[in-house]
């Protein structure tokens, strides 16, 4: 099956190959079919021959165009406007006219007649002149041509083929060779006239160009003049170079001599006032030296700070110097130094007078700062200045290159074009004129025969899957089981292909061919019921859901079967709506309801022509014959209506007779199953067990095959 069952059984190759042999004939009548159609179109389709003609397409066409470096020639854009050209109607009408296409007589039918016809009736049809009458012919005429023309350029080169059908070879020939011609005479007419329209354009192009020329070049020299903007470049340089760098390189070092006039004043101020306080409170000192040598060390000290670290080894050394220099003036017993007192005084002068000095250098470097300073701002100020001048220089420079760029190619343009529209040469040229074909381009008879043969073969497995698919009857063992729950399974009958071809073989097969396939299942259907039969039960009643599930045939040969091991049977045909046992048998209906076979052992019972048949089976009458059957046979088989149809059967359940239920494989659906069950426990039958029929041989194993392979041929 072609979809998932309701059993859980997925679907395998084998599943979809046996669909394919299993509809193999309907497979086969539409690839025959198929091809005998298209037998029938290539003898029916008129012969179709075709011609090409090759152009190569020049790159002069793009000539006038100004910027012709970008767009190439074989672009797909160039191609697309080629091919608008040549299917334009200008270039089809001079074909049509040149071989009176549009004087050609349509052939009439009946469809023609119709369209004529209703337009007429819809008020769709016009009064037209000569002149009119003759365009419309024109027009209709070129539609038809353009049908029959294909255009194609060929990848990479410069080349397009012109290809043509018709239904006649010398006409076809004729057709491209005219369409050619026609389209090399449009391009060159229209080249010529894009060169006369591009030389007047350049013309007043190249006017205008020189006005603005000539206005560049006079603003250029106003401004040179006016804005003082010459050697722009070299103030530039001498303004950076000469003053600007100079001064910024003067101002650090004032800076730097500054920075040290400034800790020099500090010094100087710190020392000052302690010597004058010592001396103001009446103390005198030694140390005069000792204090000039730690000044002096200070000094350097601070000097080597601005340009090392604290760990520099030279700073390093000036430090250990001032602690020692310390250490001693500390020691000093100031009471023994009195009589220094008039050295003490002249050290404190000296000191006053260093910082005096130290302070008027600070102020001159401080003023000196501010210069610099102010004067390196004038310079950058000139030099903003000069940059601006240049910007508008250098604006006003690009205007008057552009413009003479431009009006050297502008008049370079015009003269070319001057040159070529004096030329009569086009750009398309045929390389390749059209030649009588010999051989017609369609119908490709063998092609497509063999193409048929495929397509039917598809389609007729596309529609086998397709009608699979829609069968929505259960077909496997497996889903018939799931519906069945509990109710054991006596018997399964395969369907083989041999009785697809030979139906009435199958309803007494077990007499006529007691060793095949299907007798030995009825053997095992035998056995199975035999079982039953051992708590002294004779009576089995068979029905199914529907008419030609095989119930019938199960019956007959259930019944031959029992009658072959040496049994009494009695086979009653109870479907009184529609009788058939006896046709099995080819025998005659009595009035005792009794038919002797011409098997020993099997008798058959038909009830009597009756209108109720409801009331018959629940009769003291039907009751009575099967109470004496009981007592005269061994088993009684009775065929019985299905149960979702008619109510008969239910009289039979109602006996409590034990029921063998018939499942007809690819018959049955899953909702009529499940509705006859739901009938059978409505009414409390006795479900003895179920028999399967008509199952595909799909799952027959192989072997099981092999054995009985005789009896399939």
């Amino acid at each position: 099956m072609l979809y998932m069952s309701q059993s859980g059984k997925s679907v395998h190759l084998k599943d979809y190959i046996f669909i394919v042999k299993k509809r193999a004939v309907f497979i086969l009548f539409t690839v025959i079919f198929t091809f005998s159609l298209t037998f029938l179109l290539n003898y029916l389709l008129p012969p179709v021959y075709s011609s090409e003609v090759r152009l190569l397409i020049e790159e002069k066409l793009q000539d006038v165009n100004i910027t012709r470096n970008s767009l190439l020639p074989f672009q797909e854009e160039f191609f697309e406007t080629q091919r608008e050209i040549f299917e334009s109607v200008p270039v089809f009408e001079v074909s049509v006219t040149e071989l009176a296409l549009h004087k050609k007589k349509k052939k009439k039918n009946f469809l023609t007649a119709i369209k004529s016809r209703v337009k007429n009736l819809l008020g769709l049809s016009y009064d037209l002149s000569e002149e009119q009458k003759k365009r419309s012919a024109i027009e209709n005429a070129i539609k038809q041509l353009r049908k029959q023309v294909f255009v194609e350029a060929v990848r990479g080169t410069n080349i397009l083929i012109i290809t043509a059908e018709d239904k006649d070879a010398n006409q076809v020939k004729k057709m491209v060779n005219s369409l050619s011609k026609s389209f090399v005479a449009r391009s060159l007419y229209l080249k010529n006239k894009d060169t006369m329209d591009a030389s007047s354009y350049l013309k007043g192009q190249v006017k205008s160009v020189y006005k603005k020329l000539i206005n560049a070049e006079d603003n250029l020299d106003e401004f040179q003049f006016t804005k003082e903007a010459i050697s722009l470049d070299k103030r530039i340089e001498f303004l950076v170079e000469k003053q600007i760098i100079v001064a910024e390189k003067e101002l650090e070092e004032v800076e730097l001599d500054l920075e040290e006039e400034r800790e020099k004043v500090e010094i100087f101020h710190i020392q000052v006032s302690k010597e004058r306080g010592k001396k103001s409170s009446g103390g005198y000192g030694t140390y005069k030296i000792l204090k000039e040598q730690q000044l002096l060390l200070e000094l350097k000290k601070n000097q080597l700070r601005r340009k090392f670290t604290k760990y520099h080894p030279d700073v390093m050394a000036i430090t250990e110097q001032l602690a020692l220099l310390k250490k001693r003036i500390s020691k000093e017993d100031l009471s023994s130094k009195s009589g220094e007192q008039q050295a003490v005084s002249e050290f404190l002068q000296s000191l006053e007078k260093d910082f005096s000095e130290a302070q008027r250098n600070y102020r001159v470097l401080s003023v000196r700062e501010i210069k610099l300073r102010s004067l390196i701002e004038l310079h950058k100020e000139k030099l903003k200045n000069l940059l601006n001048k240049k910007s508008d220089y250098l604006v006003l420079k690009r205007e008057l290159t552009a413009n003479e760029k431009l009006y050297e190619l502008l008049l370079k343009k015009e003269k070319e074009v001057g040159i070529e529209s004096t030329l009569k040469v086009g750009h398309v040229k045929i390389i390749q004129d059209g030649s009588l074909p010999v051989f017609p381009i369609r119908p490709k008879k063998l092609l497509n025969l063999i193409a048929s043969i495929f397509i039917g073969f598809f389609l007729g497995v596309g529609f086998a899957f397709f009608k699979e698919y829609m069968d929505i009857s259960i077909k496997s063992k497996q889903e018939i089981d799931a519906l069945m729950g509990d109710i054991p399974l006596l018997g399964v009958f395969h369907e083989q292909e041999i009785l697809k071809k030979e139906k009435h073989l199958l309803p007494t097969i077990t007499y006529t061919n007691p060793n095949s396939m299907l007798g030995e299942s009825f053997k095992i259907l035998r056995q199975n019921v035999q079982f039953m039969m051992q708590n002294n039960q004779k009576v089995f009643l068979l029905s199914s859901s529907l008419p030609s599930e095989g119930k019938s045939t199960i019956a007959t040969n259930l019944a031959i079967t029992f009658a072959m091991a040496e049994k009494k049977v009695l086979l009653m045909d109870c479907d009184l709506r529609k009788p058939k046992i006896h046709n099995y048998f080819k025998t005659t209906p009595t009035n005792s309801g009794l038919l002797q076979t011409e098997i020993s052992g099997l008798q058959l019972f038909q009830a009597p022509k009756i209108e109720n048949f409801g009331i018959y089976l629940e009769s003291d009458e039907f009751i009575s014959v099967l109470n004496k059957a009981k007592e005269n046979f061994d088993i009684i088989l009775i065929d019985s209506a299905p149960v979702n149809l008619v109510s008969d059967t239910s009289s039979l359940i109602a006996q409590e007779i034990p029921l063998l239920f018939v499942v007809g494989s690819g018959h049955t659906t899953e909702e009529q199953l499940k509705r006859s069950l739901e009938i059978l426990a409505i009414l409390k039958s006795k479900i003895a067990g179920y028999i399967i029929s008509r199952l595909e041989m799909q799952d027959v194993p192989k072997e099981y095959k092999a054995y009985y392979e005789s009896y399939f041929s």
